[in-house]
């Protein structure tokens, strides 16, 4: 039995031919219809232009107008997550709904230098016991 899709037939927004429900895709921002061919050629175009900025090291930086997230830890239920800045969404926690929030500005360096420190002053008053 068919589907009840495969009688009607779906506009390519790129090439603007008619195809069936099972020969067309969406494009991957997800607002254009089109066809499988038009489809392959455009993927395999954003392929090639990630590459490119990978090889130039422009895709870790953002772009103009595109700002960075803010990583958060709610105090109250220490759930960790990540708000844009400039949202207009409020600032509170998805879990629990809690406003006291604190930045999560924590590295895997930081972390070491801390521990690092903290050993460094546990050893220097060891030293310092010795001598009483």
């Amino acid at each position: 039995m068919k589907s009840p899709f495969s009688y009607k037939l779906y506009n390519c927004a790129h090439c603007q031919c008619q195809f069936p429900f099972e020969k067309v895709r969406y494009t991957n921002d997800g607002k254009r219809l089109v066809c499988l061919d038009c489809y392959s050629r455009l993927v395999k175009s954003d392929e090639f232009l990630k590459r490119e900025q990978q090889k130039k090291g422009k895709i870790d930086a953002p772009g103009p107008g595109i700002l960075p997230d803010i990583k958060l830890i709610c105090v109250d239920c220490r759930y960790k997550f990540s708000w844009k800045k400039g949202s207009r969404m409020g600032i509170a926690c998805p879990y629990c709904g809690g406003s006291h929030l604190m930045n999560d500005d924590t590295t895997a360096d930081k972390l070491i230098q801390e521990v690092s420190d903290v050993n460094e002053l546990r050893l220097g008053r060891m030293k310092y016991k010795k001598y009483l």
